[in-house]
């Protein structure tokens, strides 16, 4: 992605710890022309960001932290409560962790190219 194209680009931040499904949800949406940022251990730290994402796509384990606990404590946070967080797990009780940490959607693993790109697109909107 050109420089000019990234100031205006949407940004997400892919919380992902395994590398593989990191990188080919970067490479698909980066080619769909978001800024992606990336974190494979799950210590998220909002005053450490460079640019706050406009959506999270936030895995459900990421080595020892819970994504369920992470996705709760940004949606009690005024401050970081609006920005969209899709969960993405191969947990067969997803969509209930989803509900009860108040994610606004959810991806199970494995996913569909198509509804990766749809459901992030419909959240940054």
């Amino acid at each position: 992605m050109k420089e000019k194209d990234r100031d205006n680009a949407k940004s997400v931040l892919v919380v992902e710890d395994d590398r593989d499904i990191s990188e080919v949800v970067s490479f698909i949406l980066e080619n769909e022309g978001y800024h992606v940022q990336t974190n494979c251990d799950g210590h998220l730290f909002p005053e450490d960001w460079k640019d706050r994402p406009s959506l999270i796509l936030l895995d459900i384990w990421i080595l020892d932290v819970n994504g369920g606990d992470i996705c709760d404590r940004f949606k009690h946070d005024p401050t970081l409560k609006d920005i969209p967080i899709i969960m993405m797990s191969a947990n067969r009780d997803l969509s209930v962790i989803a509900y009860n940490c108040k994610a606004d959607d959810f991806l199970s693993k494995p996913f569909d190219i198509q509804l990766l790109i749809d459901k992030v697109a419909r959240l940054i909107a």
